[in-house]
């Protein structure tokens, strides 16, 4: 069956928190295709859940913020079984 587009949105809301970031990353298959669109160094195709991890959250929140990026979720499109989730990037320590 697939996803809701309400279900897809929620589970893409605890990438709104430290807290729950982890949530998030519990739900997502280990062989996931991960696309980041723009022309940014992290830009590109991830054929991994480790992939995307190791070339995003782990570089961006060790080297770049110092601290975690907080993802707010802005639109999300479902269909068949896959979805596209655009997400709006906050550096955690303007929040503070």
């Amino acid at each position: 069956m697939a996803p809701s587009t309400a279900a897809v949105h929620e589970l893409f809301s605890n990438l709104s928190k430290q807290e729950t970031q982890k949530n998030f990353f519990n739900r997502v298959s280990d062989n996931v295709n991960w696309w980041i669109v723009g022309h940014t160094p992290m830009s590109g195709t991830y054929h991994s859940k480790q992939d995307f991890m190791n070339a995003t959250f782990e570089v961006l929140n060790k080297k770049v913020l110092g601290g975690p990026l907080i993802l707010n979720v802005r639109n999300v499109v479902v269909g068949g079984d896959w979805a596209t989730v655009e997400l709006e990037a906050i550096d955690a320590k303007w929040l503070i």
